[in-house]
């Protein structure tokens, strides 16, 4: 068997091989994945872990930033996570806190290795194989609400997309490839979010019954204490609300309420709101659902 060796794609490999085994770690963050992520890097790039310490909420919240001395959240800014530290609380970084939690913080090691769940190769560092990058355990240090069950955080928060993982001009381009969406869809996407809650309201004489399901099995809904839902009965003509409350579900649960209608012949509205930053923008939210009640 004979093997023909192309030079022309070899030496740029052996070259950025050479560059990283002589880069320090702090230096490596200011090299372009984008070059050959095209498309994971701009997905990071809108999502809220590339905001994780300059976004309004985070900046209220920790009173400033990461460096102020005033938030120890080595999460938003944590130093390499693979593969040992896969599942802990990280350290915090002391470099480059403005690109939050970078594609280095989770997919290299101090040894320049990269880690995925993808196969072992070298283009143009060394990828090794960990199968912890599919499982809910790589995301359990810094997201500790989730519970053992049937699903891991990516199965929602990272579907499989269209396109390679890998799409730089030294790489095959392969038909019909995909990679794990790098968006973390959630708290920011009302599609994601109205999947995960079921409004059901009925009346019955001058009452209305409302029930809010969780249709999430292994968090509770909202997650974190950064978020807000409400469920809200408006009547109509359309004006102020004449009934609200906050409701936070466990997983799988539901919540129900028995309400007094204001006593309009016409129809009511029930509506279902996610507040996604309540303490920088109290009266923004999406509205998940909503049912009218005759």
């Amino acid at each position: 068997m004979c093997f023909q060796l192309n030079l022309f794609k070899v030496f740029p490999l052996l070259l950025c091989s050479v560059l990283l085994e002589n880069a320090e770690l702090s230096a490596f963050r200011f090299i372009d994945c984008s070059s050959c992520h095209v498309k994971i890097s701009a997905e990071w790039r809108s999502s809220m872990h590339a905001q994780s310490t300059t976004s309004p909420v985070f900046l209220k919240e920790s009173g400033g930033s990461l460096s102020s001395g005033k938030s120890s959240c080595s999460c938003h800014a944590p130093s390499y996570l693979p593969p040992q530290n896969l599942g802990m609380i990280p350290g915090m970084r002391e470099d480059s806190l403005e690109l939050g939690v970078d594609c280095v913080a989770c997919h290299m090691d101090s040894d320049l290795v990269a880690y995925s769940s993808g196969e072992e190769l070298m283009v143009p560092h060394w990828v090794k194989k960990s199968d912890t990058y599919a499982r809910g355990s790589f995301c359990a240090g810094c997201h500790t609400w989730g519970k053992t069950g049937g699903l891991d955080c990516q199965d929602c928060h990272m579907p499989d997309i269209e396109g390679a993982a890998g799409d730089g001009p030294h790489l095959e381009r392969r038909e019909g490839a995909t990679h794990a969406s790098h968006l973390w869809s959630g708290s920011r996407n009302p599609q994601t979010l109205a999947r995960g809650a079921l409004l059901e309201a009925h009346r019955l004489g001058g009452t209305l019954s409302v029930k809010v399901t969780n249709l999430v099995g292994v968090h509770s809904f909202p997650a974190n204490g950064h978020h807000k839902m409400k469920v809200v009965l408006i009547p109509s003509p359309l004006g102020q609300p004449a009934w609200e409350d906050s409701v936070k579900l466990g997983p799988d649960s539901t919540a129900e309420y028995s309400v007094k209608l204001p006593g309009s012949e016409t129809a009511d509205r029930v509506e279902l709101r996610f507040y996604p930053a309540p303490s920088v923008w109290p009266d923004s939210f999406y509205v998940l659902t909503k049912k009218v009640v005759d």
